[in-house]
């Protein structure tokens, strides 16, 4: 029979929601751990009578490992990132084929009022 080596008081101590959000989480809620966890995606155990939904440091380690964010790369930072304008911006009759036409949404509208105030 081969002899495991025995592990380390740590690896064994459970903490409750409250107790990782206290102590490692401070930006995430008790409930919102919990609803993570009953949706698998982060690891935990049930423990109890009523099957208390507990984490080991283990568990919580690979949870911080899979939060992480890589640095971004010096390539990445040289090149400025592009952003896309809405077409619908104020002013802009690009987004309003109607006005470019003439054409009014109801008789009486502020369309047609600024149709007729043009003629």
């Amino acid at each position: 029979m081969t002899e495991t080596a025995p592990l380390p008081l740590d690896d064994l101590r459970t903490f409750t929601p409250e107790q990782v959000v206290e102590l490692f989480l401070p930006a995430m809620t008790p409930r919102g751990l919990r609803n993570l966890a009953q949706k698998g995606r982060i690891r935990h155990r049930r423990m109890g009578a009523n099957r208390q939904i507990v984490f080991t440091a283990g568990d919580i380690r690979e949870f911080l490992a899979s939060c992480e964010v890589p640095p971004r790369d010096e390539q990445e930072e040289a090149a400025p990132v592009a952003r896309r304008r809405s077409s619908a911006r104020r002013g802009s009759t690009q987004a309003r084929p109607a006005v470019q036409a003439g054409l009014t949404a109801r008789p009486g509208g502020p369309r047609r009022l600024a149709a007729v105030q043009a003629q």
